[in-house]
């Protein structure tokens, strides 16, 4: 119990007490004051590098649409160039078809058919007309699939027979024209699947499909050859056999000392255990 006299005493320790105690509270919060600075601080450079990164990435994704949309305009801009100037090429070709003169009294007198020649000629123009033009798109395509970096298939060196079946597809006679071999085969098969997808007869999609199909026959083909080459080895190896067993067989008749003849049996009957065993 504190005193009468003492209370001014004990007001001024526990003043002193108490403002100890604040100053110690007041350290605290500035050191906790400093250390969420701190923290926000780095709190608000990590969202602002999230933030720069996300509309980095927004911009770069942004930067490859537009060049892909300039790429397919350009593209597109160039198929559309050649076949609007092959269209005119068809139809100036049908008006010069509609438009041909007459026959003169003398060409209807020798027998000149108007009607068929002129037909025969806006076919022949067409022909040629068309020729250009799937040149030219084929051509078109090639550029395109090389600046893309399609993976074509490596034929790699083309065998003599698959250029001569080549030559006979061009000159219109099939794939089944020719007998050729397994390689030569699958080169062909590669080359034409390149050539329908440039000239725009089959997709992308197709194009795989096809030289995938392409491999997998070669494949089968090889393992084919594979067992069969392994049969005749083992044929083989079976007649060696059985001419070793006849000429040892000889051998024991011909050798007169009778401990030999045993011995070479068994060592004939060994070997050809151990030849089948190998095989």
């Amino acid at each position: 119990m504190v005193l009468e006299q003492d209370k001014p005493q004990a007001s001024q320790a526990q003043a002193v007490l108490d403002e100890q105690q604040y100053q110690k509270d007041l350290a605290q919060y500035n050191q906790d004051l400093e250390k969420y600075n701190k923290e926000k601080e780095e709190y608000d450079k990590q969202q602002k590098k999230i933030a720069d990164a996300k509309a980095a990435e927004e911009a770069r994704i942004a930067e490859e649409k537009r060049k892909e949309k300039e790429k397919a305009d350009k593209r597109a801009a160039q198929y559309k160039a050649i076949e609007e100037k092959y269209a005119k090429q068809y139809a100036d070709s049908l008006h010069a078809y509609q438009n041909a003169p007459n026959p003169t009294p003398h060409q209807i007198y020798s027998g000149y058919k108007a009607g068929y020649v002129n037909k025969k000629n806006y076919d022949t123009r067409n022909k040629e007309i068309n020729k250009q033009h799937q040149a030219e798109l084929t051509e078109l395509r090639t550029e395109h699939y090389t600046a893309d970096g399609f993976p074509f298939v490596n034929v790699g060196t083309v065998t003599r027979d698959a250029g001569q079946l080549l030559g006979d597809i061009a000159m219109g006679r099939g794939m089944g024209y020719r007998n050729i071999s397994a390689q030569g085969r699958h080169q062909v098969e590669l080359i034409m699947a390149k050539r329908n997808l440039l000239s725009g007869n089959i997709t992308e999609s197709q194009y795989f499909e096809q030289t995938g199909q392409s491999k997998s026959k070669k494949q089968a083909y090889d393992k084919q050859q594979d067992e069969m080459r392994s049969a005749q080895a083992r044929a083989q190896v079976a007649g060696y056999l059985a001419a070793d067993a006849k000429h040892w067989q000889s051998v024991q008749v011909e050798i007169m000392m009778p401990n030999i003849p045993l011995k070479v049996h068994q060592h004939c009957t060994q070997l050809k255990k151990l030849m089948i065993l190998q095989y």
